[in-house]
């Protein structure tokens, strides 16, 4: 189930999360991308921490969840792999359950826009 940001190339460099994410992906581009490094492992993966930050789990979640491992823990996401093999529907309906959105991919969409 693979996820898909949203983004903006107009928008600011300067904001922390989209530097930290642009670093996170240029030092993972670089190195899945080497040309010793077969096509099939150019998997990018970016932390979950930084791609929903602790103030957004927070704030939508009303203080229920402090940080993404919590709330994705709470249906036994614990790494990528987790989250790509859950049932669409496992995911969507923990995401309604315990927030505002709809599904992962309104959650995403919000966390990449969040300024908080």
């Amino acid at each position: 189930m693979p996820i898909k940001a949203k983004y903006n190339k107009d928008s600011k460099f300067s904001d922390l999360l989209d530097f930290n994410i642009e670093k996170q992906l240029k030092q993972q581009l670089d190195e899945k991308f080497h040309p010793d490094v077969p096509a099939k492992n150019n998997i990018i993966r970016i932390d979950f921490n930084i791609l929903f930050p602790p103030k957004f789990i927070n704030s939508c979640t009303n203080g229920e969840f402090t940080n993404i491992n919590d709330f994705f823990g709470a249906v036994n996401i614990f790494t990528h792999d987790d989250l790509e093999n859950i049932s669409q529907k496992t995911i969507d309906d923990h995401i309604k359950e315990h927030t505002k959105f709809n599904d992962l991919q309104e959650f995403l969409d919000n966390a990449n826009s969040f300024k908080g």
